[in-house]
């Protein structure tokens, strides 16, 4: 018999055995494999090995085959396409594609009950017409994995609890086959410790994501808060098995007050599949986010608006929109749920970088108001600042160097300001965004033109593009300078609320009705 490829198609075929016996065979298969077993003469016909078998007496059999089609595309085929006239035995033969299982709202693969469970899964409910289950996989630190399957599901031991003990694991996520190009991971419940101080992030708790490919990823250690957070690994080879990394620290000798939980789900993407679930579900090439819904909100990694820590250097990664056909722009802003003062991408207004390479708040530079301020930075002159071509007044040569950035090819208000601190209300384009928000702030006018609020009072960017809507998150190789208890500056510009390096949380909205935009020449700093 020619073995297919039963993973991709959706066909449940039963042959109908012909004639008057007292008992015939019924041959479950979800692969491949299959038997034919003829009980009253002790006859067994086998071909590789079998899955399931069970007996059923049927008297005067004398109908033709009956053919039952799960795949949305065969069950639009002619009604006498699915009328065979075949006999012998009951076959019965489904993919292991997806399912919904009856455990909330969890997915699983369709196999057989035996095969369900030497694989090392959960029957949670039936699938290809009741001749399968839907096979749960959800596995912890303490359980090995052993074999591939299209969806998984990574826990803390206790989940749904949380946990408190120290772990150390690596669980490792092999590739199904050569289809597979991509793996999704969906963290579904991600609370860990966010670190011991601001300028500490995941120092104690601890997730990585490894590749094990030749591309890298463009991000670092995840901690503190992450739920609903996802990521795309490309896969290279079946031979390149990505893996995860869990590092939590013990509870009882440490200061940490936050015990832990995750709930990570591992999607495959079959690149030659045909379902279109699994084709929406693939990612552009180089995006290690990419979202498909048509608003919402997208923030940094471990980006956590009310337990501020920093987030986590050496990052550069693009986050992806999808398109359609008849959509033309996407806007962002600053998310409106998010506090004050918690987001900052580089330099927060009213702090510095550092000062005399100590990690510590000494001097005050404030984004201009002529440069998006009085709390948003615009322009690659503005945020990313190389200490050794600095003027006077922008710090001292010796400081580590400014080199954080959201990158967005877009329109935003242009910041110059008119007679009487009023802005202008034509746009210019930029690139490079930094600071509280995105774009200009309106704070920056009248008589609260140096006040800040922690907040993004602008109209955030507009992007219009040809291709793809796509940002890109930087960040550099040095920490963010911190503001200590004993050695704050103090003056009329410096805010003692101000924080350095936490993030970025941005509404965004797709439409398709294009805004017709006034330009201006942008500013020269910028």
């Amino acid at each position: 018999m020619k073995q297919n490829n039963l993973r991709s198609s959706n066909i449940l075929t039963i042959l109908v055995m012909i004639g008057n016996l007292n008992c015939i065979s019924s041959v479950v298969n979800s692969g491949s494999k299959y038997v034919s077993y003829n009980e009253q003469s002790s006859i067994h016909t086998r071909k590789e090995s079998f899955d399931e078998f069970s007996s059923k007496p049927i008297n005067n059999v004398n109908h033709a085959v009956q053919t039952i089609d799960t795949d949305e595309e065969s069950s639009k085929q002619p009604h006498s396409r699915q009328k065979r006239f075949l006999g012998l035995f009951n076959l019965i033969q489904f993919s292991n594609s997806r399912c919904n299982s009856t455990d909330s709202d969890k997915q699983g693969v369709c196999y057989t009950t035996t095969e369900c469970r030497e694989r090392g899964g959960n029957a949670k409910g039936n699938c290809a017409s009741g001749f399968g289950v839907c096979c749960l996989f959800e596995y912890n630190c303490n359980q090995q994995r052993a074999s591939a399957d299209e969806i998984v599901y990574f826990q803390n031991e206790e989940y749904p609890q949380s946990g408190e003990s120290p772990t150390l694991c690596l669980f490792s996520i092999p590739v199904v086959d050569d289809t597979i190009c991509q793996i999704r991971l969906d963290f579904l419940d991600f609370e860990l410790d966010g670190g011991s101080a601001d300028d500490k992030p995941c120092d104690r708790d601890s997730m990585e994501i490894f590749s094990a490919g030749t591309t890298e990823l463009g991000m670092n250690k995840l901690c503190g808060q992450n739920d609903n957070q996802h990521i795309y690994i490309p896969v290279e080879s079946v031979q390149a098995v990505p893996m995860i990394r869990v590092n939590t620290d013990s509870r009882s000798s440490s200061n940490v007050t936050r015990n832990y939980k995750w709930n990570v789900k591992i999607t495959q993407i079959d690149c030659t599949s045909r379902r279109e679930e699994i084709r929406n579900l693939k990612a552009p090439e180089g995006c290690l986010q990419y979202f498909q819904d048509r608003e919402g909100t997208v923030s940094s990694f471990n980006w956590d608006g009310l337990n501020s820590r920093q987030y986590m250097t050496n990052q550069h990664y693009s986050i992806c929109f999808k398109r359609s056909s008849s959509n033309c722009q996407v806007s962002f802003r600053r998310s409106g749920a998010a506090p004050p003062y918690s987001t900052s991408v580089g330099r927060a207004s009213g702090a510095s970088k550092a000062s005399s390479g100590q990690n510590n708040l000494q001097t005050n530079m404030n984004y201009a108001l002529d440069n998006c301020g009085p709390e948003n930075g615009c322009g690659a002159k503005t945020c990313i600042l190389i200490r050794d071509e600095l003027a006077a007044n922008q710090g001292n040569v010796g400081d580590p160097d400014v080199n954080d950035w959201l990158l967005i090819n877009g329109a935003y208000r242009n910041p110059i300001l008119l007679n009487n601190n009023i802005p202008s209300n034509k746009y210019v384009m930029g690139s490079y965004f930094c600071g509280a928000g995105v774009g200009r702030d309106d704070r920056a006018q009248g008589n609260n033109a140096n006040t800040q609020d922690g907040l993004d009072d602008g109209t955030g960017i507009i992007q219009h593009v040809n291709g793809p809507f796509v940002i890109i998150f930087h960040s550099d190789g040095n920490p963010g300078a911190i503001r200590l208890d004993n050695n704050q500056q103090t003056g009329a510009n410096v805010n003692q609320n101000a924080r350095n390096e936490l993030g970025f949380a941005l509404d965004y909205k797709i439409t398709s009705n294009c805004a017709r935009l006034d330009f201006v020449t942008p500013p020269a700093q910028q």
